[in-house]
């Protein structure tokens, strides 16, 4: 027979994880170890942000990721942001940053997945040279853990990239926090950056909120979502804030 403790744990982690969908992790720049369900196609919209930035602020929108579910533990993604660029002293200009073919594959499953232990991933990205001064193709390969811990979900994210100005090596992580607020609403925190050889390093934190509401058929997800975050280092934004929601839809 299972041990009791180890059959408690399994009831825990198994019914923390059928608390919280498989969504696609708005407001975040790091995401979760889970994908999209084959054949479904999930949009994160963020219709409305900003940025700012030693006295520069743009106004990001729309920030669209589009995640759709190729096989069992399997999807792509493709994602973008517009950013209008608003400033008392230059001329205001817009541009799309932040683009990115990608492919996300689940390794483990887990608790994300309705089963004991931590559930495992791998994000492989082509970075695309969209912004002011990107002049080539870059690349980013991340793992990522997802689990769950009394009560709180924890998604750890870390790996190399190529970054698309100068093809430089770096590394970029996060780590994510989330746990019950009130009903159908989690509290939600992240700290993640990335440092990219010959430029300073760029980390920041995020606090905001997710509600997960039952979707309308034929809607399989609907969750809105509001965060704002807080430069650390000298080199990331001083502050940015984000809404948006999340639908999933059968393809």
């Amino acid at each position: 027979m299972i041990p009791r403790w180890r059959a408690v744990l399994a009831a825990m982690v198994i019914a923390l994880a059928g608390s919280r969908p498989a969504l696609g992790l708005r407001p975040f720049v790091s995401t979760d170890a889970a994908v999209a369900a084959p054949g479904e196609l999930e949009f994160e919209l963020g219709y409305v942000g900003f940025r700012r930035r030693a006295g520069t602020t743009a106004v990001v929108a729309p920030a669209l990721r589009a995640n759709l579910g190729l096989v069992r533990e399997l999807e792509v993604v493709a994602e973008f942001e517009a950013a209008h660029a608003v400033s008392s002293s230059a001329r205001s200009r817009s541009e799309v940053r932040n683009a990115a073919l990608s492919l996300k594959a689940i390794l483990r499953e887990g608790a994300l997945q309705g089963v004991a232990g931590p559930s495992l991933a791998l994000e492989a990205s082509l970075l695309l040279p969209t912004a002011h001064g990107e002049r080539q193709p870059g690349s980013e390969v991340v793992a990522i853990a997802s689990t769950g811990v009394h009560g709180w979900t924890l998604h750890a994210n870390g790996g190399p990239l190529l970054d698309t100005v100068r093809a430089n090596p770096g590394l970029a992580w996060g780590v994510i926090v989330e746990s019950p607020l009130v009903r159908d609403v989690r509290a939600v925190a992240e700290l993640n950056g990335q440092g990219v050889r010959g430029s300073p390093a760029e980390s920041s934190g995020l606090v905001g909120a997710l509600w997960v509401l039952e979707p309308p058929p034929p809607l399989t997800t609907l969750t809105l979502d509001a965060g704002v975050r807080r430069g650390i280092s000298r080199a990331a934004d001083d502050w940015a804030g984000t809404a948006g929601l999340t639908v999933g839809l059968p393809w």
